[in-house]
């Protein structure tokens, strides 16, 4: 049956997010899913819904790397049951979603009998899962509604041995789903009984003793899988203490669950499982040894184990007297021994990898950074997620700062995409992300930067076509290293240079904030000639490729731009890099220019200028700071292979003009000084620069 305070719980939170989507609640069941379970952001979230006329039982498709790194692809069926939550999955939503699976992801029907936006996505978990770039494919059923009859399960089982356990499958229920998202309850479990197995023989012994510490004894002792069922069953807040949730099917769970099933194995269960340990305020034995009662339990450690013994409780799998678990049960008054243990407890779980380089030297520097600063670096997940003290836009997750640094710094959105678990692995981009000299200003702007275009995009939802949601939920990243190649460079903002001083991000905030809707509207201005193209797919497919950021690079886009740098006396020392950009116009005085083509040519105008007024002669003009290299020479190698042009005068002197474009444009405004004329310079970036050739 289901639970009133969990049902309604879930109804508002629902109905929040389908006001947020603007959308059905049903689409807004699966959203709200996908945020809170599977951490996908609002753009995510959103472009991964495929519901609609022609879905063929799919709702929604979304990839997502598992805590060993494989790359699982995710085909959800949902049914969200507003006024019947004591409704549950039926065989049609099975056969419908093995089907499609069996025809259009792992058979070869034509797939354009899909809708549009269900089409490429099919089209490229079928490639992906043939070429080997998926390891596994998950189908997970949501529903708001309760367990399903145990013949679903039985046929889901036998399709996945079909197919050697390649897909798998998740099923998630009211229970799970609130158990997993929905604040828990503070209520405590109050008093319990447990009946523990009674060993029997010479020298058995039931209880074995824990030594009494600080204030706190423990027993272990053998407990019937059955009773460990009931347990966790009639009491729902029995995990409040657990530092991680249950984590749902993984692997671990998936064999735990296997042996459950297994008449034959469950009795060896108790040898192959690390069993659970509960903590409590207290515990008395009572009848005969054979009954201990716990006043406020809370298992610590364990919750896989325990959750899914109610999962297959639940299927009506489990009976007494088949199988055992070994159970730790600690008693604690210390309420500073009591966190100490909860935190020490280990999860049976595999360890993330971001788990362990959470405890990196680099991560705990980064972390004492961000809080100077004034935010919480969550460098462990989930470590602020539900902490209600902390601001949400206060907290930098590892993981998408991680990825918003590869696209911005490294200029590898599609890496940082698609290749999340290489983010932790030392062998791959752990150790150029996170260097001995990486700072938390270079994160914070990365990260921030990307939670800009993300809070741009969602305002202007409701004003975007289909198509332009689509470019740039799933482009979201490529902005990033587009915004650096078409506005930040041209601007002269070098972000290495900046990354470790105090105001960059509002600097860079200042120049999104002019800039930002323009580099999408260029973006969606050069996908467009993309689309054209006869190889073009679909925007999946297009980022997808590591080729997607070389074409962007030498995109037509970047011959549109509107966007000129000004440069005086007053501003231009202030930009700190002028190697990529040309003059595009200048004006002396009320002489106005259209064209002032390339830096040294500029400077070669400005001096022949100066050389009708003052008198040329070999060696530097004295005006300007040209450093130990001369300006104007008699003679130059032929080997030369500086930029040199001859002058037509008397002497016949030489201009040397090899010098970096910031030298240069100094150079050129002192000439101006000394002639007492207002120079002013629009620039641009060149073209090399746009194509990114000389980075």
């Amino acid at each position: 049956m289901s639970n009133p305070r969990i049902q309604n719980t879930l109804t508002k939170r629902v109905q929040e997010t389908a006001k947020d989507f603007d959308c059905q609640p049903s689409i807004a069941f699966i959203i709200f899913c996908l945020q809170n379970i599977y951490g996908l952001d609002e753009l995510e979230a959103e472009e991964a819904i495929t519901d609609g006329g022609n879905d063929k039982g799919i709702d929604a498709i979304f990839t997502q790397v598992d805590d060993i790194g494989n790359n699982i692809l995710y085909i959800v069926q949902s049914k969200y049951f507003a006024q019947n939550p004591n409704n549950s999955l039926d065989e049609t939503a099975k056969t419908l979603m093995v089907e499609t699976i069996r025809n259009y992801v792992l058979g070869d029907a034509p797939t354009n009998v899909l809708n549009s936006k269900l089409k490429p996505r099919i089209e490229s978990a079928r490639n992906s899962f043939q070429s080997g770039e998926i390891e596994k494919i998950k189908l997970l059923f949501l529903t708001s509604g309760q367990r399903p009859q145990t013949s679903l399960y039985e046929e889901l089982d036998r399709f996945s041995s079909e197919n050697d356990r390649q897909v798998i499958y998740e099923i998630l229920i009211e229970d799970d789903i609130a158990k997993l998202v929905l604040p828990p309850s503070t209520k405590p479990v109050g008093k319990v009984s447990v009946r523990v197995v009674k060993d029997t023989g010479a020298g058995a012994k039931t209880f074995l003793d824990l030594p009494d510490i600080n204030h706190s004894k423990g027993k272990v002792v053998r407990v019937d899988i059955f009773e460990i069922a009931k347990l966790v069953k009639e009491n729902p807040n029995i995990f409040n203490a657990n530092v991680r949730g249950y984590l749902g099917e993984n692997k671990i769970n998936e064999q735990i669950r296997k042996t459950l099933l297994d008449k034959e194995a469950i009795e060896t269960f108790i040898y192959l499982n690390n069993g659970i340990t509960i903590l409590c305020d207290s515990y008395q034995i009572r009848v005969g040894n054979e009954i201990i009662e716990l006043i406020n339990p809370s298992i610590i450690n364990g919750c896989q184990t325990a959750s899914t013994i109610r999962d297959v409780y639940e299927l009506g799998k489990i009976e007494e007297n088949t199988g055992h678990v070994l159970v730790r049960i600690i008693e604690s008054s210390d309420p500073t021994l009591k966190e100490s243990i909860i935190k020490a407890s280990n999860t049976q779980s595999t360890v993330n990898t971001r788990d362990l380089i959470s405890e990196d030297d680099i991560q705990k520097q980064l972390e004492a950074q961000f809080s100077s600063l004034g935010y919480f670096y969550q460098r462990k997940r989930g470590l602020y997620t539900n902490d209600r003290d902390v601001k949400k836009e206060k907290v930098i997750d590892l993981e998408k700062a991680a990825q918003a640094y590869m696209s911005l710094f490294l200029e590898k959105p599609t890496e940082a995409k698609n290749k999340k678990s290489e983010i932790y692995n030392p062998s791959a981009y752990y150790k150029t992300i996170f260097h001995s000299q990486i700072s938390a200003h270079s994160l914070l702007i990365s990260f921030k930067l990307l939670e800009w275009f993300k809070q741009k995009v969602k305002k202007n939802r409701p004003n975007y076509s289909l198509d332009e949601l689509s470019l740039f939920s799933t482009g979201l990243l490529h902005l990033l290293p587009l915004f650096k190649l078409w506005v930040l460079i041209p601007e002269g903002i070098i972000l290495e240079e900046i990354a470790t001083k105090d105001g960059s991000l509002e600097k860079i905030k200042k120049e999104f904030e002019k800039h930002g809707e323009r580099v999408m509207n260029l973006l969606n201005a050069e996908m467009a000639i993309h689309r054209k193209d006869s190889s073009f797919n679909s925007y999946q497919y297009f980022f997808k490729s590591s080729a997607s950021m070389d074409k962007l690079r030498h995109s037509s886009a970047s011959e549109r731009l509107e966007y000129k740098s000004e440069l005086n006396i007053s501003n231009y020392a202030k930009y700190s890099d002028l190697r990529y950009t040309k003059p595009e116009s200048y004006s002396l005085g009320s002489r106005k220019f259209k064209e002032g083509g390339t830096w040294s040519e500029l400077f070669v105008v400005l001096v022949e200028l100066y050389s009708k007024t003052f008198v040329l002669a070999e060696g530097n003009l004295s005006f300007i700071d040209s450093g130990d290299r001369k300006l104007l020479v008699k003679e130059v190698s032929e080997s030369n292979d500086e930029i040199k042009l001859r002058k037509k005068l008397k002497n016949s002197l030489w201009l040397l003009t090899n010098f970096d474009s910031k030298r240069l444009c100094h150079f050129c405004f002192a000439l101006a000084k000394e002639l007492n004329l207002r120079l002013v310079i629009k620039i641009r970036p060149t073209k090399s620069r746009l194509e990114n050739k000389l980075l």
